[in-house]
């Protein structure tokens, strides 16, 4: 399994990484949005839509919001703000229902409340690593997703070599409060990579800061998604990565941790 998911991001990473620092910006945010689209058919099943026809409207409900949002990004500065704010205010909402009733599911399905929550997860997600990408470049972007993926990875083999006491055990089961301290080893390591290379925006505090912050959210976003493929009762939310799962179970931690991480910026004044 281990091997499969190696080899299965080795092969993914240079086309992406071709994309994302040689191609025209446009074309990062199409591979983007594909992605995210792959992601919304994946979150059809989490709403129980059996009619594959059914996935594939809101598939394309949410492709027609992505381009939206992608125009309006160019059209209006106050767009991006606005889609910060709503995305850190969701992800507050989830923590709390995380915390307190992670066991209970909207009841209704593709045109009721799972399908809101698809489109709060994926849209400001969306528009976060798009104008990060257009406005402060690939390599801040390269950033962002090493700082999440790597903290995942941090989180899996501590979990694996240390793992006794449950983070979340009514939403994951496998996930431990050592496998979060091994996200934050990663993590620092992540970030002094990242001050060295020169990529740190603001006082290095501040910078830091940010990080752990991003962190901290992408393992609410992990927890989300485990949360409403539990409810499914499903293990992966697709097949479309051998070793990996679906889409979404590939960007999970990004769709929380991407407007963290790009509000960090614009709070700090660099966009």
């Amino acid at each position: 399994m281990l091997s499969t998911r190696i080899l299965t991001a080795l092969l993914l990473a240079p086309p992406v990484l071709a994309v994302m620092f040689f191609a025209p910006a446009w074309a990062f945010e199409l591979l983007v949005g594909v992605a995210f689209t792959f992601a919304a058919w994946e979150w059809g099943a989490l709403m129980s839509c059996t009619r594959r026809r059914t996935r594939g409207l809101y598939a394309l409900l949410v492709a027609a919001l992505l381009a939206a949002t992608s125009w309006a990004l160019r059209e209006w500065a106050g767009v991006l703000p606005a889609l910060i704010a709503l995305a850190l205010a969701w992800w507050a909402f989830v923590l709390a229902w995380l915390v307190f009733h992670p066991q209970r599911a909207p009841s209704h399905s593709v045109y009721g409340l799972k399908g809101l929550c698809g489109l709060l997860t994926l849209v400001p997600a969306f528009a976060a690593v798009s104008m990060l990408h257009r406005d402060q470049g690939a390599w801040l972007v390269l950033f962002l997703l090493a700082l999440v993926w790597l903290a995942d990875v941090g989180a899996y083999f501590f979990g694996r070599a240390f793992g006794r006491h449950k983070l979340a055990p009514q939403v994951s089961p496998g996930k431990t409060w050592e496998g979060v301290v091994g996200a934050y080893v990663a993590t620092a390591f992540v970030v002094v990579a990242g001050w060295a290379a020169g990529l740190a925006f603001g006082p290095v505090w501040y910078f830091a800061l940010v990080c752990l912050l991003t962190v901290a959210i992408s393992i609410i976003g992990d927890l989300a998604e485990s949360m409403f493929k539990r409810q499914q009762g499903v293990k992966d939310s697709g097949t479309l990565l051998p070793g990996h799962g679906g889409m979404l179970d590939r960007i999970d931690s990004l769709t929380s941790a991407a407007p963290a991480f790009t509000g960090g910026l614009l709070f700090a004044g660099q966009f």
